[in-house]
């Protein structure tokens, strides 16, 4: 089955202790994976390798925590958002489940 269906946002994101703001980052989602790109990093998470996914709330923005299994991965993972309602939805609707 060849999956053309995803879901993609624009907005800023966290590794650890870099931090970006919008529009620097883009969040890429499909029913098997997420993708985050930011400049040069690109990380992908596949279905299984997530933990959890969660609201996060910054100082002044939301955004969404993955925490993953990864090793090789930035510990701490947020993308930033201005419209985490859309980009909840959407996870949900891949069968992502957001706390």
């Amino acid at each position: 089955m060849i999956e053309t269906e995803t879901f993609s946002q624009v907005g800023g994101a966290r590794f650890d202790f870099f931090n970006a703001t919008w529009p620097f980052a883009k969040i890429k989602v499909s029913s098997n994976a997420i993708e985050l790109k930011c400049f040069s990093r690109k990380y992908k998470f596949e279905k299984d390798e997530i933990k959890e996914l969660r609201e996060y709330i910054g100082m002044i923005s939301k955004g969404l925590l993955i925490e993953h299994r990864l090793k090789n991965y930035p510990k701490h993972i947020v993308f930033w958002t201005f419209s985490f309602n859309r980009l909840k939805n959407s996870l949900e609707k891949f069968g992502y489940s957001v706390n």
